[in-house]
């Protein structure tokens, strides 16, 4: 019997490959507007000092609903407030509630100096 994470693993793998079909990279980048040079992830993650990377997701499969009714651009706002250097967004729907609008949301709410 397979336990609950790998459970979690097969089903996300299958949702994704059903997704990629549904959305295919060019789609998923011209939704997430122009590129934006200059905040690359790496860069967050060996900045000088404390680099807080925060994650947006709506919900945790052993818990349940986190923030219900919370806006992305709410919890990115707080996120950044709080000195995050970079956003990361979950978007699988069944375990963690999110979606590819979440990830839109978050890019177009985040300020300059997060990176999303």
């Amino acid at each position: 019997m397979p336990t609950f994470l790998e459970t979690v693993v097969e089903r996300t793998q299958a949702s994704l490959e059903a997704r990629k079909r549904d959305v295919p990279a060019a789609e998923l980048e011209s939704r997430l507007g122009p590129s934006r040079r200059g905040r690359p992830f790496s860069e967050a993650l060996i900045a000088e000092g404390i680099s807080l990377i925060a994650e947006m997701k709506r919900a945790s499969p052993s818990r349940g609903p986190i923030r219900p009714g919370a806006s992305v651009t709410e919890v990115v706002a707080a996120y950044q407030q709080a000195g995050a250097r970079a956003v990361s967004v979950l978007t699988e729907g069944h375990w963690f509630g999110g979606s590819l609008d979440d990830l839109v949301e978050a890019r177009a709410s985040s300020r300059t100096g997060s990176t999303i």
